[in-house]
């Protein structure tokens, strides 16, 4: 829980303009949502009842602070990848500055509406078919975005991102096949599939 909740979210609580201590509460409460569920934090936003979390992470940080954070909440997705971005580039000796890194978030914010991606299917477990559209359009996605990304990044920066979504679209191909296996050994198999995130 923790892993993800830095993975998605400790770059977001850096716009919402919070105390230390409004952080570090914001951060524990999201931490504790997460604990005994599965899914990823753009996942579970889905899942539960939006007017009850709302108000819990009221009172932690105020009504005002609220609404800046859901606001950047619509886009968990983009601030976890420009996040792993970041942290795979800073391993490479090659960060990013600041204004690289706001520009990314914005550039991915636009990106990632554009390119909108086909909503998981409920009370049902996800089909080969279903997965192999979401690889589709997440290798979109990353095209269009190292397409546009090379207007902020460094040539060298440029080909680190590349290996980034390379190496996360093989993952997702290999999960995918992975299913496929054990599909075809036991038709009844409905398991988690993985997905990597990251």
């Amino acid at each position: 829980a923790k892993q993800d909740v830095d993975r998605f979210y400790s770059l977001l609580v850096e716009h919402v303009g919070l105390s230390e201590s409004e952080r570090a509460a914001l951060l524990a409460f999201l931490i504790e949502d997460q604990v005994g569920r599965a899914n990823t934090p753009h996942l579970r936003a889905k899942t539960q009842d939006p007017r009850e979390r709302s108000k819990q992470i009221a009172t932690i940080i105020g009504d005002l602070k609220l609404e800046r954070f859901l606001a950047l909440e619509r886009h968990v997705r983009v601030y976890g990848d420009v996040h792993n971005i970041g942290s795979a580039l800073k391993g490479h000796g090659v960060p990013f500055t600041k204004v690289q890194q706001e520009e990314l978030i914005e550039l991915l914010k636009t990106t990632r509406d554009q390119y909108a991606t086909t909503p998981s299917p409920t009370g049902q477990g996800l089909s080969i078919e279903y997965l192999e559209r979401r690889l589709a359009e997440e290798s979109e996605y990353s095209r269009h975005v190292l397409e546009l990304a090379a207007s902020v990044l460094s040539s060298e920066q440029l080909r680190h991102v590349f290996d980034y979504y390379q190496a996360r679209s093989d993952r997702f191909a290999s999960s995918i096949e992975e299913q496929k296996q054990l599909r075809a050994k036991d038709p009844t198999f409905n398991g988690l599939v993985f997905y990597p995130a990251d």
